[in-house]
């Protein structure tokens, strides 16, 4: 895939030397090979030799500097397996003690130790860092699941109780999701509150423990990159709090699940990177194409390839997805400066609702709520299923929506997103009821979609009187008639046109008409430089038949300079499987 140079016409920097967005393959051998020196690097393990890599200037990073079993639990794992079966079983809490607990010393004097030797064996050799961890968290893959009862855990609670509310700490024992289940059956909301405290205490040691890590590598070599792989976001019960750990790091690898690549590119710092990793998808080449520039038309800096047996399995894939790395460098290079980044419209980030409306769902399981997997929460939760609705909805309005946590919310917010969305808003206190009358007073506009106040956090229910209140002095708009119902994709675009078109949602500064585009929703991202916009159209669904052709209009204002593929005399653009168009507008001069 070759692109036209069009340096000139933007006056943009010499492209780098060396290409700014590294790509790791998973290897297999222990000398390189001839994919990794394609796609330019290789992901190196622990205590690894990095030698044969650097001696040919390879990307490599250190995969799980500190060890994977102590923050990454296998559901398949047997004794993980014995443990979970025993406690379903018999809901013993002698067997609700995670292994190895996070909070026991030898636990962390272990994670320590093995992150120095790793980081002996490294060096200061000028690679793209280490990694603290794959799919981290309390839970395997966030799974629902009331560890941990460890001497240690239970001391660190009454510890952070203390610290966090003045008071006695209840047992941790008693503050069991049974236990509040139960009382939620019979209409108590009041458990919910200590319930609610211990899933935040759980991410505390988490995020803590991560923090402790971190601060050990910049102490053996402070020009040391850290950062984690494999980030799904927070559940109810486990996962990483993306946007409360990114402080922590410089690079970050989200899955495309739930909320977290959303959070992790509208919270990052402009220094920060985030990769993603790309696979054989089942869909085809032209899916796995797709799915890199789908990333870095986002904003992404980077990319992990799985692996070196998928592609020699699969050529026809290994094919695809180097032609998108190629053609991502290229332009990347081209377009020196081109930062995507979420603006328009944001879904509001609430933890604590997550966590109160997986308990609401939960009702349905009766004892068996232990089997309601985050898989399976994720695509049928019902705040889950809400929250992708919108941020689909807003994609198919050509807007790049954010996902912006509850307490970054203030006047100033108002600025980047001067429409935010709750999603299921059921905790509700007066500090969060404070920032949002700032927004709204600022010239915010707000939209609730579900249930709104529904309890404080300490579980006590609030009145209708005062939802009405807040409600009255938030004035929040509906949702378009019928949102929750529609058919996915083009029919919902179509239907609720007239209602983005009343809110003040910054989106792409250009049109997309024809069969393509009557047929197809597409992803849009854009870069303002000036007077100058760098734009990327991307079909949405990696799917086929492709759409063949669509035609391109600039909104009011501005005017096409160049695309790529080029247009034909009728104003028409070819459409390539796996592959986006690319657009540089220009704003009319007055």
């Amino acid at each position: 895939m070759l692109l036209a140079p069009f340096a000139a016409l933007l006056s943009l920097q010499t492209p780098h030397a060396a290409p700014r967005i590294p790509v790791f393959v998973w290897k297999r051998g222990d000398t390189p090979s001839a994919l990794q020196r394609e796609f330019g690097g290789a992901v190196l393990m622990r205590n690894e030799p990095a030698e044969p890599w650097t001696r040919e200037q390879l990307d490599t990073f250190v995969f799980n500097a500190p060890g994977r079993n102590d923050l990454h639990l296998e559901r398949e794992d047997a004794r993980y397996r014995e443990r979970w079966t025993r406690w379903l079983e018999s809901r013993d809490e002698r067997w609700l003690v995670r292994e190895p607990c996070l909070t026991d010393p030898a636990t962390i004097e272990r994670l320590e130790r093995t992150l120095d030797q790793a980081l002996v064996q490294r060096g200061t050799r000028a690679d793209r860092g280490v990694s603290l961890g794959d799919e981290i968290g309390l839970t395997p893959g966030g799974a629902p699941e009331d560890v941990c009862l460890s001497s240690t855990c239970r001391a660190a609670w009454t510890k952070w109780w203390k610290a966090e509310f003045g008071t006695l700490a209840p047992a941790l024992e008693s503050v069991s999701t049974d236990a509040t289940l139960r009382a939620l059956h019979d209409g108590d909301t009041q458990p919910i509150g200590a319930w609610l405290a211990r899933r935040r205490f759980h991410q505390e040691v988490l995020l803590e423990l991560v923090a402790r890590l971190a601060r050990r590598v910049r102490a053996f070599d402070s020009r040391t990159p850290v950062g984690l792989l494999g980030l799904a976001g927070q559940s109810a019960f486990g996962g990483v709090a993306v946007e409360r750990v990114l402080p922590q790091l410089d690079f970050i690898e989200c899955y495309r699940v739930g909320n977290a690549r959303e959070l992790a590119f509208t919270t990052r710092r402009p220094e920060q990177s985030v990769w993603a990793t790309a696979f054989c998808e089942a869909r085809g080449p032209a899916a796995s194409a797709h799915a890199v520039w789908d990333h870095w038309m986002r904003g992404g800096d980077g990319f992990v390839i799985w692996s070196e047996d998928e592609l020699e399995r699969a050529p026809e894939h290994a094919r695809a997805l180097l032609e998108a790395v190629r053609g991502v460098r290229q332009i990347d290079a081209e377009w020196s400066g081109y930062r995507p980044a979420p603006r328009g419209v944001a879904i509001v980030h609430r933890p604590r609702d997550v966590a109160a409306q997986w308990l609401r769902d939960a009702l349905l399981d009766g004892s068996t709520w232990p089997k309601r997997f985050q898989s399976w929460q994720e695509t049928h939760g019902t705040l889950e299923s809400a929250r992708k609705r919108w941020i689909d909805a807003a994609e198919e309005q050509a807007a790049m929506p954010g996902a912006l946590p509850s307490s970054a919310i203030s006047a100033a917010t108002v600025a980047r997103f001067p429409l935010l969305v709750l999603v299921q808003a059921l905790v509700v206190d007066d500090v969060e009821i404070a920032a949002l009358r700032s927004y709204v007073q600022a010239g915010g506009r707000l939209c609730i979609d579900g249930e709104f106040a529904w309890i404080d956090g300490t579980g006590r229910k609030h009145s209708e009187e005062q939802r009405q209140r807040w409600l009255t002095e938030l004035a929040p708009v509906a949702p378009p008639e019928g949102f929750a119902t529609l058919v996915e994709g083009v029919a919902r675009r179509d239907a609720t046109r007239a209602w983005w078109d009343a809110r003040a949602v910054d989106r792409a500064p250009w049109l997309v008409s024809g069969a393509g585009a009557e047929h197809w929703t597409w992803s849009a991202t854009w870069s303002e430089r000036g007077d100058v916009v760098q734009g990327v159209l991307l079909p949405r669904v990696a799917a086929t038949p492709w759409p063949d052709q669509v035609e391109l209009a600039a909104r009011s204002g501005w005017r096409l300079a160049w695309t790529r593929p080029e247009r034909d005399e009728h104003g028409r653009i070819a459409c390539e499987p796996g592959s986006p168009i690319l657009l540089v507008l220009e704003r009319n001069q007055r």
